[in-house]
C-alpha cells in the first residue's frame, strides 16, 4: 500500500512539473521562486509523519501562515518548533520551510544554512531531500557563486537521479556553467539531459541550450 501511494505521489510530482515547464515564468512571478512551490506542494500531497499533538498543531499552524504569504509569522512559529521539537520529524521539516522563508527574503546565507541542516539529518526523504539540494544550489546562485551553485545541482542529480528534481537541477547546473563561461561543461550535462530524460519537459529546454551552447563553441573555433 505504502509503495502504491508513493507512486502516486510520485505521478502527482511529475505532473506539476510538467506545468511547470509550461508555466514556469507564471509560477516564479506569483509565488517568489520555484522553491516555495514545491515546499506547499510537497506538505498537502505527503502524509504528515505521526508526532505528539503539539508539535503537530503548531506545524500546521506555521503552515497556514506560511502558505497565506504571511512569513514573519510562519517564520517565528517554525523556529519555536526548531527550538523546543529539534529531533521529532515536523521540528526537523521545519528546518525545511524556514530555509524557504528565508531565501524568499533575500537572506541567502540563512537559507542555505537551514537547507544544510535539513539535509544532513534526512536524505531519505524523496521530494524534500533533493528539494533542499536545490534550495542549496539556489542560495549559491542568488550570490553569484556559480561554481558552489552548478555542484549542489549536480549532486542532486547524482543522487536522486530517478527523481523529477534530477533534470530541472541538471538545467540548473548548465545554466551556472554558461553564466561562468564554461561552454563545454554546459554542453555536456544539456546532452545528458537529452539522453536520460527523454520524454521529461526539461527535454525541450535542454535542446534549446544545447544549441546555444554548441553555436558559442562554434564560433570559438572559427575564431
Amino acid at each position: 500500500m505504502k509503495e502504491i501511494k508513493e507512486d502516486k505521489l510520485q505521478d502527482y510530482v511529475t505532473k506539476f512539473f510538467s506545468l511547470y515547464y509550461r508555466n514556469r515564468q507564471k509560477f516564479l512571478t506569483i509565488l517568489g521562486g520555484f522553491v516555495a512551490v514545491i515546499a506547499i506542494l510537497i506538505f498537502f500531497l505527503t502524509s504528515k509523519p505521526k508526532e505528539s499533538p503539539e508539535v503537530s498543531v503548531r506545524f500546521t499552524e506555521a503552515l497556514g501562515f506560511y502558505s497565506t504569504g504571511n512569513l514573519g509569522e510562519a517564520e517565528e512559529r517554525f523556529l519555536e518548533i526548531v527550538r523546543r521539537f529539534p529531533h521529532q520529524k515536523l521540528g526537523i521539516k521545519a528546518q525545511f520551510y524556514l530555509g524557504n522563508i528565508y531565501f524568499q527574503t533575500q537572506r541567502y546565507d540563512e537559507a542555505r544554512r537551514a537547507f544544510t541542516n535539513y539535509y544532513s539529518k534526512n536524505k531519505k526523504d524523496p521530494l524534500l531531500s533533493p528539494s533542499s539540494l536545490l534550495g542549496i544550489g539556489n542560495c549559491y546562485e542568488e550570490v553569484k557563486e556559480y561554481k558552489k551553485a552548478a555542484e549542489n545541482y549536480e549532486q542532486v542529480a547524482r543522487e536522486y537521479k530517478k527523481s523529477p528534481f534530477a533534470p530541472l537541477a541538471l538545467l540548473s547546473a548548465a545554466r551556472c556553467y554558461k553564466n561562468l563561461g564554461d561552454y563545454k561543461k554546459a554542453k555536456e550535462i544539456y546532452e545528458k539531459v537529452i539522453k536520460d530524460y527523454p520524454t521529461n519537459p526539461a527535454k525541450e529546454d535542454a535542446q534549446s541550450g544545447l544549441y546555444y551552447v554548441t553555436t558559442l563553441l562554434e564560433k570559438k573555433k572559427i575564431k
